[in-house]
């Protein structure tokens, strides 16, 4: 608005000229505190005495800043030197010139057109490279410039993910080194540069980084160590870069029992997914002992512990006068079996002893072992029990309610079948009708 009244001022002295004075700044543009050097020059047409002033014109206020008596000589062109001036605010500013007598009175005036203040100033950035991986040097390299001037004392002030580097910058080039650091995120990334000056200048650059994802850590993350045949192997193989960020890949994973004499016992050695869930349910008859789960991605091995607890178990199965027992655990099976036999009111059970490889399985021809009939036939599996508190003052071989006592063999039982099941655990049920009786073939 005062730009605009000394022009309209200007214009209306335009008739009565007698000094016609004429000012104007140096460049056409500038930066906070930058100095700005005028040009002034008056051509009076009249001997006069007078005063100079020189005024700084900008929107939040209006500078005098040179003031100077002078003698006007006619017809001579006088060019002054006027001293610099810094701006110390943003927007477009003039340089005004008023030129008055002895008693203050305006002679004429003059202005400059009107030049903008800014606070941008100019900065490059450049990188010794632009990917990069951990532990690396990178070189940050650049220029921070006024418009018209060179570089005063400032600051500058780079950013990496969550590193913050700053330093004083004394001139324009700056070259400073960012160490990465051994643990650095992987991807792509913004180098940030930001340049102040003490008048208010900013300038601010930035430009992209790729930093590599390194596999650093392969582990296991297991939910249990010890299985029983049967149950499931659950776990997840992590593979890590430097920053402990997920990588998603492929992993030699295997899970072998080594043997020092004989061949090792591998459960699987297959290509797994790295971070997902992988399972595996082992087998009944899957050796027990320690086991390597082992995993490797290039150079690095992770490896963990499980062991697979013994268990000794059989299973049973009926088919007509057969009956079938095998060993459905992983270690030998040593104990007693018990084929349950219940006919009206004769009750009669077979106490067999059992020695059985993993795997291996026996049969029973009832037929052979009872006269024929139509039975209710239960295999139990024998239970160890206390010893009783109170042994019988009998011997193995005598008679008990008048039947055979023996270990083995066919025995009347004085139990009920249901006293019986309650203690010993039940593998097979079923109703059989044997029609021969082939007991004398044991007596050949």
């Amino acid at each position: 608005m005062k730009l605009f009244s000394w022009v309209l001022w200007m214009a209306i002295l335009a008739q009565v000229t007698v000094a016609s004075p004429a000012i104007s700044a140096g460049f056409g543009k500038y930066n906070l505190g930058e100095p700005i050097i005028g040009k002034l020059s008056i051509a009076p047409k009249a001997n006069e005495d007078a005063v100079i002033k020189v005024f700084l014109n900008c929107p939040q206020r209006e500078l005098l800043y040179f003031a100077q008596p002078l003698r006007l000589d006619a017809n001579q062109t006088a060019e002054i030197a006027i001293p610099s001036v810094r701006a110390r605010d943003t927007g477009d500013c003039a340089l005004r010139l008023s030129l008055e007598d002895l008693e203050g009175n305006l002679i004429e005036a003059a202005s400059s057109p009107p030049f903008p203040i800014v606070s941008e100033l100019s900065l490059t950035l450049s990188l010794s490279k632009s990917e990069a991986r951990a532990g690396e040097i990178i070189a940050v390299t650049g220029t921070a410039k006024k418009l018209n001037s060179a570089m005063e004392k400032g600051s500058i002030t780079i950013t990496y993910q969550d590193i913050v580097y700053q330093s004083p910058l004394e001139k324009a080039d700056f070259s400073y080194d960012l160490v990465l650091g051994s643990k650095p995120k992987s991807g792509s990334h913004q180098i940030r540069l930001a340049v102040n000056d003490s008048y208010g200048n900013r300038g601010e650059a930035e430009t992209g980084i790729t930093i590599a994802s390194v596999p650093t850590t392969l582990k296991f993350d297991v939910l249990q160590k010890a299985y029983n045949p049967l149950e499931k192997l659950r776990f997840v193989v992590d593979l890590l870069d430097q920053a402990g960020d997920r990588i998603s890949a492929t992993t030699n994973t295997s899970l072998i029992q080594s043997k020092l004499f004989g061949d090792d016992v591998s459960i699987f050695q297959l290509p797994i997914a790295s971070n997902a869930y992988f399972e595996h349910i082992f087998s009944s008859n899957t050796p027990p002992g320690d086991y390597a789960l082992k995993s490797r991605f290039e150079a690095l091995e992770a490896e963990e512990t499980i062991t697979i607890l013994p268990v000794a178990k059989i299973i049973s199965s009926i088919s007509g006068e057969i009956v079938t027992i095998k060993n459905d655990g992983n270690v030998e099976y040593r104990n007693k079996t018990i084929i349950y036999l219940e006919k009206e009111n004769e009750t009669i059970y077979l106490e067999k002893t059992i020695s059985l490889a993993v795997g291996e399985e026996m049969q029973v021809n009832l037929s052979k072992e009872v006269p024929p009939g139509n039975y209710e036939v239960s295999v139990l599996e024998k239970v160890e029990q206390e010893p009783a508190q109170q042994p019988s003052p009998q011997g193995p071989d005598q008679q008990q309610n008048g039947q055979p006592a023996s270990a083995t063999g066919m025995v009347v039982a004085g139990e009920t079948q249901k006293e019986i099941i309650n203690r010993e655990k039940v593998l097979a049920k079923s109703s059989v009708g044997i029609s021969s009786d082939q007991r004398s073939l044991l007596r050949k």
